[in-house]
């Protein structure tokens, strides 16, 4: 059995007394009780004039038992309803409601003394959901989800758990504040980083603690973050970890710096270039100092005094006089020597003098970590590998800093045992190379030398000097040089050769050519021209006179295709007869005129033609026609609005020119309705539909829009369509909007 709530369910019942009650069937427009669900329970109402009851109660089947009564006309219990129609609806008592107070705040109320102070469950508490959502804010949301535990006493923690139990062990994880009174010692718990006053902190009990990042996100811890820009320690996701935002490089250590922030620093190293040894009272020393290797002679001319030998930095010491073991576990730091009875110390690393004040005692050196010792006392051979090796793991052939391809490297083996090989060719035209002993010895042989002077012979112009302007002028007539692209054109088109003789002969339109000439002379040309083609033979214009005689050309005269002049035969006439035929709605008067007269055409009563422009009718009232000015009354006419329709957009400009309805099918974005253009009557209409897609959408709507009994939607409503009316008030040049209307 759950509670069920629903919107507009609401039927009527006759029942009377304090029973359960039988449900008579919805009200028109509203759902019956049926949605709630037979055996789940609602919050209802019930009234009849000034008898009414507010509770919860249980459906099944057409009846609703009133089970727990809040309210009621009697006092807070069942009212014992009298005869008569009476109201059933589902209702949100006022006192089962969770609101926002005053300051935007969701309170649970709760019982004074008691020990739940209220509590909100979701979801199933013995199974595991991810379904349950106490609360949600939008992205415009201006406050955040705000938790307050508050505590006074000493003695506890306000803090907030959260325990799972898989029915065999229970585990806690626990995030709290202790406040300003807190005392460890009052809550009977161990002095620790728990128990300072005002400490915000982050437990687990019965199980580890775990802290990170489900992606690959960065793990931060920031101290004084309205300060500093740098986070005190960053876990890096690829694993590195940075302090004040530095991350350091490779083979870098930490370096505490004891007040401040730690830092990554580089281990010095290096490589042992000199060993010496000096010799104290008692003490004789040969083959110091070692540059290399070698062998350190001590002799002790007076044994039997203790050593005592005493590490520093870096260096750890073991044993006792005469065997001691000598360990640099971090080479090139300090070392210092501390003498014992007898023995006093001198100098500093890497050279010291040791003394016996007391000698005749037995001496063993033992070499540890980067130090070999070798021999017996006096005679030691000290050995230092200190010194920085590695391992060639990848070679590369040479890179050479000039371009072409005669010159080059390869590597026969690119790893530890690397084969470099230069290949350089002997030198050619081609290619860079090594200069060959014979063309070393040409080059050498080769003189040197200033030019003095240079002249020039015709056509060829020198200025003469160390530096001459060598010129050659065009051809000409009188000028040696070279030969223009002009020139050179005229000249190429040139045949060769010698005329020895020309001759003419044939005939064409008459005309023949006749003759020979073997040196010089004239060729005749004769005959009559005659048969000429005009179409053909003839371009331009031919002149009047040279057409036959000439004698017989006037203004009134024409060549005719004979080849003569004539006068045109014929004369000049008189209209007799001009008629005119008209479609049958015009009529014609005057018709036809024989000598002089008018034509007269006008309209013939008859209707003009649909097809012709017209209406199909003679008289205005025959056919209602509507004028554009004049006043009729229209009567089984429909005007169909006009419509702008659209998926979505972010901004709308109407055009009252255009449309009178705009809709909107798919808005995915807020939309602003600016004031629209055009020029608007009093009293034209202006429709707004708007429907989202699936997900509110703002609404801003210009100052134009003035509303009259109504809100203005400031969004949509979720997957619902919504209607805004609008009339133009020409009188202060607003459009009021006077109609606003959601779906159900």
């Amino acid at each position: 059995m759950s509670l069920v709530l629903a919107d507009r369910v609401r039927e009527t019942t006759e029942t009377t007394g304090t029973g359960t009650i039988t449900l008579g069937g919805a009200v028109q427009g509203f759902q019956s009780f049926a949605v709630i669900g037979n055996n789940n329970t609602t919050y209802y109402t019930i009234n009849r004039n000034t008898e009414w009851e507010v509770g919860i109660g249980t459906y099944y089947g057409g009846t609703l038992s009133r089970d727990t009564v809040y309210a009621s006309s009697n006092g807070g219990a069942k009212v014992n309803f009298s005869a008569g129609s009476k109201d059933v609806f589902v209702t949100y008592p006022a006192g089962k409601s969770v609101n926002e107070d005053a300051n935007n705040r969701v309170l649970i109320p709760y019982t004074s003394g008691t020990t739940n102070v209220g509590s909100l469950n979701v979801g199933d508490a013995t199974a595991h959901t991810d379904t349950g959502v106490i609360a949600g804010f939008t992205a415009s949301e201006p406050l955040y989800l705000y938790t307050s535990l508050q505590n006074t006493s000493s003695a506890n923690t306000s803090y907030a758990s959260y325990a799972v139990n898989d029915g065999g062990h229970t585990a806690y994880g626990e995030l709290g504040i202790n406040n300003a009174n807190y005392s460890y010692t009052a809550a009977g718990f161990p002095n620790n980083g728990f128990s300072a006053p005002l400490a915000s902190f982050v437990e687990s009990f019965g199980g580890p603690l775990v802290l990170g990042s489900w992606d690959n996100q960065k793990i931060s811890f920031i101290v004084n973050g309205s300060v500093n820009t740098t986070d005190a320690m960053t876990i890096n996701t690829n694993g590195s970890v940075a302090f004040n935002g530095q991350v350091g490089t490779s083979g870098q250590v930490l370096q505490s710096n004891a007040t401040s922030a730690p830092t990554w620093v580089t281990l010095s190293s290096g490589t042992v270039t000199s060993v010496a040894a000096t010799a104290g009272t008692g003490i004789s020393i040969t083959g110091s100092p070692i540059t290399t290797s070698g062998t350190l002679n001590i002799t002790n001319t007076a044994p039997d005094q203790t050593v005592v030998l005493t590490a520093s930095t870096g260096i750890s010491t073991s044993g006792t006089y005469p065997n001691f073991t000598i360990t640099n576990s971090a080479p090139d730091q300090t070392v210092a020597l501390t003498a014992g009875t007898g023995i006093s110390t001198s100098g500093t690393y890497p050279n010291f003098t040791i003394t016996n004040s007391a000698p005749d005692q037995t001496v063993a050196l033992t070499g540890a970590g980067t130090t070999s010792i070798t021999g017996t006392y006096p005679n030691f051979t000290i050995t230092s590998n200190d010194s920085a090796t590695g391992t060639v793991t990848s070679v590369a052939a040479l890179t050479l800093g000039t371009t072409g391809t005669d010159l080059g490297s390869t590597v026969a083996n690119g790893s530890t045992t690397p084969v470099i090989t230069l290949n350089v060719p002997t030198a050619s035209a081609t290619n860079r190379g090594v200069l060959s002993s014979a063309d070393w010895t040409t080059f050498n042989n080769k003189g040197s030398g200033t030019v003095t002077s240079v002249t020039g012979t015709s056509p060829v112009v020198s200025s003469g000097g160390t530096t001459p302007a060598i010129s050659m002028p065009a051809a000409t007539t009188s000028v040696s040089g070279y030969l223009t692209s002009t020139d050179w054109t005229t000249f190429n088109g040139k045949g060769s050769g010698t005329v020895t003789s020309v001759g003419g002969t044939g005939t064409v339109n008459g005309i023949t050519l006749t003759g020979t000439v073997t040196s010089s002379g004239n060729l005749t040309l004769g005959g009559t021209l005659a048969n000429v083609n005009l179409a053909t033979q003839v371009t331009g214009n031919l002149p009047v006179t040279n057409l036959g005689s000439g004698t017989s050309a006037s203004a009134t005269t024409f060549w005719r295709g004979d080849g003569t002049w004539a006068t045109p035969s014929g004369g000049s006439g008189t209209v007799t007869s001009v008629a005119a035929t008209v479609p049958s709605f015009l009529s014609v008067s005057g018709s036809p005129i024989t000598t002089s007269g008018t034509l007269a055409i006008t309209l013939s009563g008859t209707a003009l033609p649909i097809a012709n422009g017209g209406t199909g009718a003679t008289t205005l009232a025959g056919a209602s026609i509507a004028t554009y000015s004049g006043t009729e009354t229209l009567t089984n006419k429909r005007i169909d609005p006009r419509v702008t329709s659209a998926a979505s957009a972010s901004t709308l400009t109407p055009d009252i020119s255009v449309s009178d309805v705009y809709a909107y099918t798919a808005l995915a974005a807020g939309l602003t309705i600016n004031a629209p253009t055009g020029t608007p009557l009093d009293g034209d209409k202006l429709i707004f539909r708007l429907l989202d897609n699936g997900t509110s959408r703002a609404l801003t709507w210009n100052a134009t829009y003035t509303v009259i009994g109504v809100t203005l939607p400031t969004a949509t409503t979720i997957s619902k369509t919504t209607y805004v009316g609008c009339i133009y008030n020409a009188n202060n040049t607003r459009w009021d909007v006077i109609a606003v209307t959601t779906q159900a």
